[in-house]
């Protein structure tokens, strides 16, 4: 075994492929156990949220998390693959310098975070990794950056970082994700790096003269000191921002009173509609009280199976007469809730590219959808309303993962019925709409994936299929070719077509035809039918000949 300073012969390029298969595997393995941890903090980040907005931000974080996953651990990858690449370029002995830009806040203190969580993992592993960047730059005959080697927690936790950066989601999202990965990828490194010293100690990879340390300690002793006063400075301002908010616009607390919330505010686009000397809403507690007993009304309304769809309106007619009273009654703004809310389902119920699944959805929703309108007045004005967002969301669902056949059956179809009459109900409740929203999001994303699933496997034996149909014909084209005009032996036909022919077979629909095995297959039927036209073949060559062909058909056997 090497000892000192002294260099061994060794081939670079084979050992930094093993140590690049090494951070592979690593990288394979931190990725999916980052992505089940990551999945369940951005659904916490969800029911968490402080407000409609926040909690529409987080959704889209967690959506694009979910489309983006395999994207970001195979940009991830290719950034360990680089890095290997570069270290085996001996020309190379620079790595190039970022140029200075302008950050903001946020990335500052994402920039702070990340190098936090970098040196507190090299802390760890202070001793192992100077080992193994001492033997890396031995092998590579280059004086290596600790943010060069691409087993270091600084390259590791950086790469990630940039890769989560490309997402564009919300800088809480984007925290969150870092804390995944470093609970993930930073925790199992130290076990990577003594893997590596290990495959480098055992091919004779001496450590070059220890290479002049980094401020690593440096950075582990600052970053406690800035790391909780950025991160207190973010969360105070987030407080701020979103105390404000909830001042000026805050739902229905849990426990208040329907009547009097619906009549607390108003969506401004509705009182735009209000005629001049019309009565403020806020005051009229007999409107008030009158439409929160027509909801009632209408929700033990009971089904009427085949008959044909009556609008909101004029089932609102209906309960109202039948109590002696009318829609000229309710407050105008009232009357207008129910024309708004009328007039979009009918719009969506007369319109020919509604499937059944989704106009079965619907068929009962209008009511718990003018309910949670009056409620919260936000769900009018604000397009990232929980409970929009949750309707776009049960109609996307319902269109695209939905079946025309046995859909009542499927859980899909169950929870989005489920959700629907929640609305209505949970208009007090802005949290739990925004839980609700989250939950059916995630049964969405895996439909999603296992639709996907499913279509993969599809075109997989599709193409499987046409592929077998392809090599049966070009077999086919071969022996055609080669036996047409000739007479030959009866066995000698049985050989080919009922052994040989899969011989062939194989040969294309596993190598191709370009292939070293469909050539020798076809040389071999050659020299077999060559025979034919010799009165006295060579012995030697028959029995070569026969040898080959044996060995083939075992193969099949």
């Amino acid at each position: 075994m090497p000892s000192g300073g002294v260099r061994v012969a060794v081939n670079t390029d084979a050992a930094l492929r093993m140590l690049r298969e090494r951070a592979r595997q690593f990288v394979t393995r931190g990725m999916r156990d980052c992505q089940a941890r990551a999945n369940d903090a951005l659904f916490a980040l969800v029911e968490d949220a402080a407000d409609a907005d926040q909690q529409s931000r987080c959704v889209d974080a967690m959506r694009a998390w979910h489309s983006s996953r395999r994207t970001v651990s195979e940009g991830f990858s290719r950034r360990v693959d680089l890095a290997f690449a570069a270290l085996g370029d001996r020309a190379s002995s620079q790595s190039p310098v970022e140029p200075l830009r302008l950050v903001d806040d946020e990335e500052l203190a994402e920039m702070i975070m990340v190098d936090a969580m970098a040196a507190a993992a090299a802390a760890a592993v202070k001793q192992p990794l100077a080992e193994l960047g001492a033997r890396v730059t031995a092998l590579v005959g280059v004086p290596l950056g600790v943010r060069e080697l691409p087993l270091s927690p600084e390259f590791v936790i950086g790469a990630f970082a940039r890769e989560i950066a490309a997402l564009g989601v919300d800088p809480r999202a984007r925290r969150v994700l870092l804390r995944a990965g470093e609970d993930t990828l930073l925790r199992t490194l130290p076990e990577v790096i003594d893997q590596a010293n290990d495959l480098l100690r055992d091919l004779g990879v001496a450590m070059a003269a220890e290479p002049e340390p980094e401020p690593v300690a440096e950075l582990a002793r600052a970053a406690p000191e800035v790391t909780p006063g950025a991160a207190a400075g973010t969360a105070a301002g987030a407080a701020g921002s979103t105390a404000a908010e909830a001042a000026g616009s805050a739902p229905q607390a849990a426990g208040t009173p329907r009547t009097a919330a619906s009549r607390r505010s108003a969506s401004r686009r509705l009182l735009a509609t209000l005629p001049p000397g019309c009565a403020d809403p806020q005051d009229d507690h007999g409107a008030s009280q009158e439409l929160a007993e027509l909801f009632g009304a209408l929700t033990r309304e009971p089904q009427r199976q085949g008959a044909p769809r009556r609008g909101l309106l004029a089932r609102a007619q209906v309960a109202l007469a039948q109590r002696g009273s009318s829609l000229a009654s309710l407050h105008p703004l009232d009357h207008q809730l129910l024309t708004l809310v009328d007039t979009l389902f009918e719009a969506m119920a007369s319109g020919t590219w509604m499937p059944m699944p989704l106009s079965d959805l619907l068929e009962g929703a209008d009511v718990p959808i003018a309910e949670l309108a009056s409620g919260d007045p936000t769900f009018i004005d604000k397009p990232w309303h929980p409970g929009r967002r949750l309707l776009n969301e049960i109609i996307g669902a319902a269109t695209d993962y939905l079946d025309q056949e046995g859909y009542a059956d499927q859980a899909l179809f169950r929870r989005a019925e489920e959700a629907i009459e929640s609305l209505g109900r949970l208009a007090a409740e802005p949290r739990r709409l925004a839980q609700l929203l989250a939950e059916f999001v995630g049964l969405v994303e895996g439909e999603r994936e296992r639709t996907e699933k499913l279509a993969e496997r599809a075109l997989g034996e599709a193409a499987a299929r046409e592929r077998t149909n392809l090599a049966h014909r070009r077999v086919a084209e071969v022996l055609n070719g080669r036996l047409a005009g000739r007479s030959c032996p009866l066995a000698l036909v049985n050989l080919l077509e009922r052994a040989w022919c899969r011989v062939l077979f194989l040969a294309w629909f596993r190598s191709g035809e370009d292939s070293q095995q469909w050539r020798a297959a076809i040389q071999l039927l050659d020299q077999l039918l060559g025979l034919l036209g010799d009165d006295r073949p060579d012995t030697e060559l028959v029995t070569r000949l026969w040898g080959a062909l044996g060995e083939r058909l075992e193969e099949i056997a």
